[in-house]
């Protein structure tokens, strides 16, 4: 009966220990992380080099086709021709659309081949800053974060540690 009573007080004790240990919290914003950090700019160059000629060409085939479409509305266009040149605008516009979506899969398809080794490199510098700095838990910043006190977000930290990470050729 003395052991178990002991026992008792000595959980409470612990207890009572562990609740008065201070609870150090922080948020960090992913998507500035994944824009700003040295490793997030270079998924974008990467992307940007492997598709940006496309995205161009798209952006210009739309010009082209609203360009088009202003004249129509204009009426700069020979009344004979209306009929032919709605219906170009209509396909060219079913063609970008296709062309579109086509090149965004082409895009996710291809980020995804490199993100897991950067999200891997942002957990390995979110633990080595909340081990090094004290902290019990940093949360990814959600809608479901209704409030975040100021000095909370160690957005900025995790940025240079990355960036420092990068720098050292880890």
């Amino acid at each position: 009966m003395k052991k178990v009573i002991l026992l008792a007080v000595c959980f409470v004790l612990l207890f009572q220990v562990s609740a008065f240990a201070e609870t150090k919290i922080g948020v960090i914003d992913t998507q500035r992380i994944g824009e700003d950090s040295l490793y997030g700019k270079e998924i974008h160059d990467k992307l940007e080099a492997k598709f940006g000629a496309s995205r161009k060409e798209l952006a210009k085939e739309g010009a082209a086709i609203n360009q088009l479409k202003k004249q129509l509305r204009a009426g700069a266009i020979d009344k004979e021709l209306v009929a032919d040149k709605t219906v170009e605008v209509n396909d060219r516009e079913r063609s970008l659309n296709t062309n579109s979506k086509f090149l965004n899969q082409k895009v996710q398809f291809e980020y995804r081949k490199l993100a897991p080794a950067f999200l891997q490199k942002v957990q390995d510098a979110v633990l080595a800053y909340g081990e090094k700095n004290g902290y019990t838990i940093i949360y990814a910043k959600s809608p479901a974060l209704t409030y975040i006190a100021d000095g909370v977000d160690v957005t900025d930290a995790i940025i240079a540690e990355l960036d420092k990470m990068k720098k050292a050729g880890k």
